[in-house]
């Protein structure tokens, strides 16, 4: 899995891209929560003692399209509903920036795969394309040579290009607001 802040910065970017211009910090901060809440999963694992291959152990049902979309329209609910961002793009930006999560795992180069059809199948599945290192699911790694070796890759080839991404976005809306000199 990549680290748990690189999910919280897709779900920004996603929520940010996908909410339109009227996308404001609440709603980023919405897709950064719903994009790092599937690996609260392994909360259940360490507390809960629930197994890595179980329905609801790592990568499992907390990272699958259901839940993602579930995730998307109840905090859409909850916290946008009659706000400047539509209920629809809020839920649509929420439930893709949940999905992302299960996305980024199953390009990862480790684990068992992710559960992407959970409740229906509990197959796990990885992409094809598998270029992210598998980050530890432990706060301690993080601050290991290999965990800050990985957070280096991660910011290198997803936080670079999204933060490239996000500011050609903004030029563009913003090019589309100012008015044209006549």
């Amino acid at each position: 899995m990549p680290m748990v802040p690189t999910h919280a910065f897709v779900g920004l970017a996603i929520a940010d891209v996908v909410g339109g211009g009227r996308a404001g910090w609440g709603l980023r901060a919405a897709g950064a929560l719903c994009a790092s809440l599937p690996d609260a999963d392994v909360l259940l694992m360490r507390y809960g003692d629930v197994a890595y291959g179980a329905a609801w152990g790592h990568r499992g049902v907390s990272h699958s399209l259901v839940f993602a979309l579930g995730l998307g329209l109840v905090a859409a609910l909850v916290f946008f509903r009659g706000r400047p961002v539509s209920f629809g793009r809020a839920a649509l930006a929420l439930a893709v920036a949940t999905a992302s999560q299960g996305v980024l795992d199953a390009m990862t180069t480790g684990g068992r795969g992710v559960a992407f059809f959970a409740p229906f199948s509990l197959e796990r599945h990885f992409l094809p394309w598998d270029p992210i290192p598998v980050a530890s699911m432990t706060l301690g790694a993080f601050f290991t040579a290999r965990g800050m070796s990985i957070f280096g890759w991660e910011l290198l080839h997803l936080w670079l290009p999204l933060a490239l991404l996000l500011v050609v976005v903004h030029g563009a809306r913003r090019a589309r607001r100012s008015p044209s000199p006549v």
